[in-house]
């Protein structure tokens, strides 16, 4: 965090402050709202550098301050999460779409693509799942949060992810489908009418019928 009266002369300095720990062998530079510069030292620690504005800090999550003489955090408090169900809605309305393209891919024999396809599925609904069983975090993340769920559903995500293979891709579809149906079964009322539930039930009757699948 810099004052924003020296904030262009610290963005120039960042290569010889990330260089000052050990040699690099690996570095880049992304933006997602601040600019930030990526590094791996050659005993493969990972260092993301941030410089932001002292107004710019949101309170997405909890922050340990390691060096804050002038108190700048002080006041610091994490946000609460935002409209949850309306997020839940949109990342299993994402999922029950994708079986459409699930199906277009695998009557096309694009294995890679399809296997592609079901890796967004498992995204979403680790999303969805953040919302259920990782409460105190104001923006959803899919990092740590297998940890987080029931054994029962632990081991429904471990089957799904042991069949992700085309030659199980049938398997793999039906798993993926009970698993959705679990998690929407779990959602309140509000949330239940607001997803297409009809094509998910056309898809399990008509799409995909059986564990061999197609």
């Amino acid at each position: 965090m810099v004052d924003e009266n020296y904030y262009d002369k610290l963005l120039k300095k960042r290569e010889t402050i990330v260089k000052k720990y050990k040699a690099i062998v690996y570095q880049s530079y992304v933006d997602f709202g601040h600019p930030q510069i990526i590094v791996i030292y050659d005993n493969n620690l990972h260092l993301d550098l941030y410089i932001i504005k002292e107004v710019a800090v949101k309170g997405r999550d909890y922050i340990k301050a390691l060096y804050d003489p002038n108190n700048l955090l002080k006041n610091y408090q994490k946000e609460g999460r935002i409209d949850d169900d309306n997020l839940i809605i949109e990342h299993l309305s994402d999922v029950i779409y994708t079986f459409h393209e699930l199906d277009i891919a695998i009557k096309r024999k694009d294995d890679l693509w399809a296997m592609r396809l079901i890796s967004h599925m498992m995204a979403d609904l680790s999303l969805v799942l953040c919302t259920m069983y990782e409460f105190d975090k104001p923006v959803l993340h899919m990092k740590g949060i297998y940890h987080k769920l029931p054994e029962t559903l632990k081991l429904k995500v471990d089957d799904i992810l042991e069949v992700m293979t085309p030659i199980h891709i049938g398997c793999c579809i039906n798993k993926v489908i009970n698993l959705v149906d679990e998690i929407i079964s779990s959602q309140t009322t509000q949330v239940k009418e607001q997803l297409d539930t009809m094509y998910l039930t056309y898809i399990k009757t008509e799409v995909f019928k059986s564990e061999k699948g197609l």
